[in-house]
């Protein structure tokens, strides 16, 4: 679990395996939930993803 502050935001990331290849990533944040906010959290978690190189896409809305 990892947990920081951002402009107002409280936001703790925490990561499950749930499958040998396959994890969920649970993002809960506190603060203004505007799109800005969303954008800030997301790009995150793809840098993140880009670093440790696993497999990691947005889900086509």
């Amino acid at each position: 679990m990892i947990s920081f502050r951002h402009a107002g935001l409280a936001i703790t990331l925490k990561a499950a395996r749930l499958q040998k290849d396959l994890a969920q990533v649970l993002v809960v944040s506190s603060g203004r939930n505007t799109p800005q906010d969303i954008d800030y959290v997301v790009n995150g978690i793809l840098r993140i993803c880009k670093e440790v190189d696993p497999h990691c896409w947005l889900p086509k809305e």
